[in-house]
């Protein structure tokens, strides 16, 4: 037997917010997006600082999970790519503080921070190579208004690293 509801029922469902976005004046439309985009790098910043604790404590094994990236999948409810940009990010925050300001303000976006800990750790793989705090942080820098394929030309080209081909379909 089918339980599903018939589709106009489903559609026609619309949360108050939905509805109270409807009477917006563009304008305030526009304010309320620029805002919420604020709030949430604000708390982008206190998960990655949260995160971080967790990991220095490694609270995941006290919670009998066997890694940071386990415990934020199974747990937490992220995605396997969004735990391991949170978790680069949080460690990439261990060694930059600055880092969390650079988040807030828009001027670092977590994929960055997350590409500079990525190519850390394949160069440390790869090189057997420690990347000094003092180069990320140079790089970090580097990044600001950059966008994601520029992003990963300029890490792999700082790391001297080949860059990743994208194959990009356009509808």
């Amino acid at each position: 037997m089918n339980n599903l509801l018939p589709l106009s029922t489903t559609i026609s469902t619309v949360t108050p917010m939905a509805k109270e976005l409807r009477y917006l004046k563009n304008s305030e439309l526009d304010s309320r997006i620029k805002s919420l985009a604020q709030q949430e790098r604000e708390l982008l910043t206190q998960v990655l600082q949260v995160i971080k604790e967790i990991d220095n404590r490694r609270l995941y094994l006290e919670l009998s999970y066997s890694s940071l990236f386990a415990y934020l999948t199974e747990s937490v409810g992220y995605s396997a790519a969004s735990a391991q940009r949170r978790i680069d990010a949080a460690r990439l925050l261990n060694e930059i503080p600055a880092l969390s300001e650079k988040i807030e303000k828009g001027e670092i976006h977590l994929t960055q921070a997350s590409m500079i800990q990525k190519a850390a750790r394949e160069i440390k793989r790869t090189r057997q190579i420690i990347v000094p705090t003092e180069d990320k942080l140079d790089l970090l820098s580097s990044l600001s208004g950059k966008n994601q394929r520029e992003t990963e030309i300029q890490v792999a080209q700082y790391f001297d690293m080949p860059i990743i081909q994208k194959s990009i379909e356009r509808s």
